[in-house]
């Protein structure tokens, strides 16, 4: 919110193009820069402060290893014959089953 307060000052009070502020400022682009301006003349501060789109989250890296870890095992788990073999394979590109592992189509 003070990044676009700030701008909105400094086109309002300073006479700057929404050129310059972005380039002050590093702003994605100038217009943003005069649609805050009209928005706060129309309705105020409160309005700078929402935010638009999902709200960011970010876990903290231990917790998110930990469940990326739980998840994995739990997928290894779900996939019958994903042992280290199978998976070595897949990532060969040699799809062929495991020995001991019979076509059920082959008969």
């Amino acid at each position: 919110m003070e990044l676009k307060l700030e701008a909105v000052r400094l086109y309002d009070e300073e006479g700057k193009t929404g050129a310059e502020i972005t380039e002050l400022l590093g702003i994605g682009q100038a217009d943003a820069v005069q649609a805050w301006g009209q928005v706060y003349r129309r309705q105020g501060v409160s309005v700078l402060k929402k935010t638009t789109g999902r709200p960011r989250t970010r876990e903290n890296e231990p917790a998110e290893l930990e469940r990326l870890r739980m998840e994995n095992a739990l997928l290894k788990n779900s996939i019958p014959n994903c042992g280290k073999r199978r998976t070595r394979n897949a990532i060969a590109g040699d799809l062929s089953p495991s020995p001991g592992i019979r076509n059920k189509s082959a008969g």
